[in-house]
């Protein structure tokens, strides 16, 4: 979901607010001389990674005939990396009848050795 620009514009200001005198534990700035410039090229250009009103992110999917809970799927109009492409895999882990730990359990397994793998 891409938030209105109104918003990552108050997102960005409420950011700098909140975090432009900040340190690290070493006593180094968080910001950098040219931090507060790129965020108000942020903020001119936000408006050109929003999506146009009443678009529809999601596309539905006829349900797999491979499996028996006959729900749909979705996919997203935005391009995604690879790397967030097989999260979507895991969303099947949870419905198999398992505990709820256990599914977590895999779900964290294999979306960290998929990460690995894609780095």
């Amino acid at each position: 979901l891409i938030l209105e620009p109104e918003i990552v514009v108050q997102n960005l200001t409420s950011w700098v607010e909140q975090f432009q005198n900040g340190q690290d534990d070493d006593g180094r700035f968080l910001f950098t001389n040219k931090t507060l410039s790129v965020v108000e090229e942020q903020k001119k250009k936000v408006r050109y990674a929003s999506d146009p009103p009443d678009f529809e992110i999601y596309r539905q999917n006829s349900p797999k005939k491979r499996l028996n809970h006959n729900l749909p799927t979705y996919t997203c109009v935005h391009p995604e990396s690879a790397l967030e492409t097989d999260h979507g895999k895991m969303a099947h882990y949870g419905i198999v009848g398992m505990q709820a730990s256990q599914a977590d359990s895999l779900t964290i397994g294999g979306v960290a050795q998929d990460n690995v793998k894609k780095r």
